[in-house]
């Protein structure tokens, strides 16, 4: 039996898809042993336990505050860089505090880079321990954190953690991707790094039949989002869309969208001020566990990020059977193609453009066509027996 440590530098309830995937593996523990391997994780609120609690926390408490001071934050370069370096030290910590635990894995996990750092500069069993590093991203390096910081860019610090990032790939065991565009995408960026520790498979959800439900409103198209509200996940856009539309076409879409982030007091105001209010409904942060009936009661899920990696939230509405409106970024052309939904840049003018002809597409088939492929491609035992196989491939090295 080999050991695996997985370490991740979020609470482990936090509603982010990392998390989610995070949970499954802890859910799925057992059956990881019968692969071969004992699976623990480390995380902010855990260090080691054999308890866990699939109830996110309620990030909504003080969102307010912590949403207006990000804002703040990324307005300003200098913060952007103490905030940054904050959370760096935050993430040395915890690996710090792991490694004063005296484990001996076979393989240590790792999400992101400032932990991977920590560790690759200190492990006294450097050899002895495979180290593999999740990209979450559409391979091109540091894309997707400096969108989120975005005065960083172009500045000497955005160049230090290019350099620091570049050096980390040079210096882990493996690097998973969760998509195969995004994988192809880092190879060609990076001929360098041995192809060999280069791989990916696709991000996978526990199987649930579809609910029969009532829809979740009268409207005659219930639209759903979920995720962090945030500029990337592009929110902001569905609502500039629905507010271009005729009142003819808008007096059929409704829009649930579930989750909180740093933008959704900027977002409740807009949708105030566009006067479409009822055509909107923010549902806050809803248990992962009832996501799925929730999503049994909408018709069309709508994900209009301009970044991504795989999201789990669209493999979601493709379990729940829905066709599926989203962006070509990152791994989406995957999951969504003609034949379960559509594809467009991330783009409100083309949004309007698709929803004021919302009548004319199938989605009643869209969304069987989403099922059919989330059962044969995007399911956790899909994923479990994919990450294991790289897991075999990594040990045996």
């Amino acid at each position: 039996m080999k050991q695996v440590d997985d370490i991740f530098p979020a609470y482990f309830n936090a509603p982010i898809g990392p998390c989610s995937s995070l949970r499954r593996f802890y859910r799925n523990r057992e059956t990881m042993k019968k692969y071969g391997y004992d699976w623990s994780w480390y995380s902010l609120d855990y260090l080691y336990s054999e308890s866990g609690n699939d109830s996110p926390i309620d990030f909504s408490k003080g969102q307010d505050v912590r949403a207006k001071l990000k804002q703040y934050i990324k307005r300003s370069r200098f913060l952007s860089v103490l905030f940054n370096l904050r959370t760096r030290h935050r993430d040395h910590q915890l690996v710090k505090s792991y490694m004063k635990l005296g484990r001996k894995p076979d393989i240590v996990v790792f999400h992101e880079n400032n932990c991977a750092e920590y560790f690759l500069k200190h492990n006294p069993n450097s050899g002895a321990t495979k180290v593999l590093l999740w990209h979450q991203d559409d391979g091109i390096r540091m894309k997707m954190e400096l969108q989120s910081y975005p005065k960083l860019q172009g500045g000497l610090f955005a160049k230090w953690l290019r350099k620091r990032a570049c050096h980390i790939d040079h210096s882990v065991d493996g690097i998973v991707h969760i998509s195969h565009i995004a994988n192809d995408c880092f190879r060609q960026e990076n001929p360098d790094i041995s192809q060999s520790k280069l791989w990916s498979f696709h991000n996978g959800i526990d199987d649930s039949p579809i609910v029969q439900r009532e829809k979740v409103t009268k409207f005659k198209y219930n639209l759903c989002t979920t995720g962090t509200v945030c500029h990337r996940k592009g929110q902001y856009l569905i609502v500039e869309a629905l507010g271009m539309l005729t009142e003819s076409v808008r007096s059929k879409i409704h829009v649930s969208i579930i989750g909180t982030g740093n933008d959704l007091s900027t977002l409740v105001n807009r949708v105030a001020e566009l006067g479409i209010s009822e055509n909107i409904t923010f549902c806050g942060v809803i248990p992962n566990s009832e996501v799925h009936n929730y999503l049994c009661g909408c018709d069309i899920y709508i994900l209009m990020s301009n970044s991504e990696g795989l999201p789990i939230s669209i493999i979601e509405g493709m379990r729940a059977g829905l066709g599926v409106i989203s962006t070509p970024v990152a791994g989406i052309p995957e999951m969504v193609g003609t034949d379960n939904g559509l594809l467009i840049e991330p783009d409100a003018n083309q949004l309007a453009n698709v929803l004021q002809n919302i009548d004319h597409y199938d989605w009643e088939q869209l969304g069987k066509n989403s099922r059919k492929k989330f059962e044969e491609e995007y399911t956790f035992t899909h994923m479990l027996a994919s990450y294991c196989d790289v897991l075999d491939k990594l040990t045996a090295r």
